[in-house]
C-alpha cells in the first residue's frame, strides 16, 4: 500500500478541516509528514530529497497553487520560479521568520 506524504513548512501546522480531509483521504494508509525548514530547500537539497518518496507514493502539498501546477504539468511544458537564497527578518513581534531574497531567482 502507498504511503501520503505531507509536503508542509515547518512553521505551519494543519487546521482542523484540513487534518479531517487529509484522514479521509488517507484511509488505511500511513501519512508521513515532510516539513520543509523555515529557511526552505535550495535545489541540490530537493534533489537529494527527492528519493525518499517511493515510488507510487501519494504526495499532498499544503500551498494554495498545487493543484494548478499538478493540472497544467499533465499536459503543458511547466517551470518554476526557484530561489535558494534567503533573509532572516525579524517581526516586530520579536518572531524570526524567512523569506525568499529580491536576488537569486530561476526557472527551472
Amino acid at each position: 500500500m502507498k504511503n501520503v506524504y505531507l509536503v508542509i513548512n515547518e512553521q505551519h501546522t494543519l487546521l482542523e478541516q484540513q487534518e479531517l480531509e487529509l484522514s479521509k483521504f488517507a484511509i488505511d494508509r500511513h501519512v508521513l509528514t515532510c516539513k520543509v525548514p523555515a529557511t526552505g530547500w535550495t535545489l541540490m537539497e530537493m534533489n537529494e530529497i527527492i528519493p525518499i518518496f517511493e515510488k507510487g507514493a501519494i504526495i499532498v502539498f499544503l500551498s494554495p497553487v498545487p493543484f494548478l501546477l499538478k493540472e497544467l504539468s499533465k499536459e503543458h511544458d511547466t517551470f518554476v520560479f526557484h530561489n535558494d537564497h534567503r533573509c532572516k527578518k525579524e517581526l516586530p513581534n520579536g518572531k524570526i521568520i524567512f523569506t525568499p531574497a529580491k536576488e537569486g531567482w530561476v526557472i527551472v
